[in-house]
């Protein structure tokens, strides 16, 4: 950038700012949702802030809420919001990954709770996942490997709600390798 007598101005060279949407989902309430997440880096000042939001619009486009979830990023501890999914009353639940897990949730009137450790098991299974599949009811599949064999992969339920896991099923050896993907079809979805 150029100050108003055509010299760079460095402070503006040094700045870096974005605006991004992830994780849409159309819940069975009508609503959609979406992680917005923002980022400002100010090199020269070594101001450096992210910050993540869930916002929630009506199918007719219409501003819903926008929660301020604050910086799940700090110096302490990197987290970032790794999944999401949308229970029937309108209750976000989202996955957290990074230097632990946890869990958070935001109600349908958008308040925000605070980050919530997994049960040990569900934390292992979210750090050697491979896939979470979300079913749309408020809970997810996930496939994860084997913490001490990446040979092995396995399928199991999770209610983020509960923090329960469902029995784990080992899937083929050759399911890695043979190639899956998620076809949505209407409000079902399959795993081919």
């Amino acid at each position: 950038g150029f100050d108003s007598d055509g010299e760079r101005d460095s402070e503006v060279e040094d700045v870096w700012e974005n605006c991004s949407y992830n994780n849409f989902i159309i819940g069975s309430d009508g609503k959609i949702y979406a992680n917005k997440s923002y980022n400002y880096e100010n090199y020269s000042t070594e101001t450096y802030i992210h910050k993540d939001f869930i916002t929630s619009w009506s199918m007719d486009g219409s501003l819903q809420f926008e929660t301020d979830l604050g910086e799940l990023r700090t110096d302490e501890e990197y987290a970032y919001i790794n999944t999401m999914t949308v229970a029937e009353d309108g209750t976000i639940s989202m996955i957290l990954s990074g230097d632990s897990i946890y869990k958070m949730t935001v109600d349908a009137q958008g308040n925000a709770s605070g980050k919530v450790p997994l049960s040990e098991d569900a934390g292992k299974i979210f750090n050697n996942m491979d896939r979470v599949i979300n079913k749309g009811d408020g809970t997810f599949v996930v496939l994860y490997y084997d913490e001490n064999d990446w040979t092995k992969e396995f399928m199991v339920s999770y209610d983020p709600a509960t923090d329960a896991l469902g029995e784990a099923i080992q899937l083929p050896s050759n399911f890695n390798y043979g190639g899956y993907n998620i076809l949505g079809i209407s409000d079902d979805s399959e795993l081919l």
